[in-house]
């Protein structure tokens, strides 16, 4: 269980630069509180939040519109459900049957579009990926700006959930849902995601594999410059009778 609590502080302090970069404040704030009371504190989110600056700053720049209402909410408004309480609730059953129906055919619907869409978009990588992770002299990487595709938007929410839940930061979990812009998705259903892109392994795991890659990158780099002195050696060392042979 020790072994864990590094990976994890490291996995906590990612999820807290996420949230922080997303301007998800409210998850990031119970994320703080979850983990000061499980003896885990947080430096980032506590610098964060101990920085009056930072709430100076935040401004409703958007007055709250309410969320448009779907046609099944509207459909089940326009019932007049006093009609049918003389007849019984047989009637009144029959029609709610009748929206659960509609109701799961418009999700499949949804689903389609986004299976139809997820297949387009992996037949075109260079249009998903326009500036790929390159490795350049003098720098470790170049690091790619390019805003997130919708299917990689919820493929990050569904990874930074399941990481809370697995680490029992429930609440945490609860107010990221609510909070974040993709009230559509079920952050524990990977099929929300995109039904053709297979999922891929937990926050830890991928932390581990960067490590390896990133150490793997920094060895091959000082194996290729020690090579390049051996052979630069190697020439002044043959040269060096010609040398010699000139001066004297």
């Amino acid at each position: 269980m020790s072994a864990e609590k590094p990976t994890e502080s490291l996995g906590i302090e990612a999820v807290a630069r996420f949230l922080l970069n997303e301007k998800l404040f409210l998850t990031a704030l119970e994320l703080y509180s979850e983990s000061f009371h499980k003896g885990n504190e947080v430096p980032l989110l506590r610098s964060f939040f101990n920085n009056p600056g930072n709430f100076e700053q935040l401004q409703v720049s958007e007055p709250f519109t309410p969320l448009p209402r779907t046609s099944s909410v509207q459909t089940l408004e326009s019932l007049d459900l006093t009609r049918f309480s003389e007849d019984g609730e047989g009637l009144l059953s029959e029609k709610v049957a009748v929206l659960e129906f509609e109701l799961r055919k418009a999700r499949d619907a949804i689903r389609s579009l986004r299976n139809n869409l997820t297949v387009v978009t992996e037949s075109t990588p260079d249009a998903v990926v326009p500036n790929a992770l390159k490795i350049c002299d003098g720098q470790d990487r170049v690091i790619n700006e390019s805003p997130l595709l919708p299917h990689e938007q919820r493929a990050l929410n569904y990874l930074v959930n399941e990481y809370l839940l697995q680490h029992n930061y429930k609440l945490t979990a609860i107010t990221f849902a609510e909070e974040d812009d993709n009230q559509d998705q079920d952050f524990d259903d990977w099929d929300e995601v995109g039904l053709n892109i297979s999922k891929p392994p937990n926050l830890g795991h991928l932390y581990r594999n960067y490590c390896r890659w990133n150490s793997s990158s920094r060895k091959t780099s000082v194996s290729g410059t020690s090579t390049n002195e051996e052979l630069r050696a190697e020439t002044i060392l043959a040269d060096l009778p010609d040398i010699v042979g000139h001066v004297s």
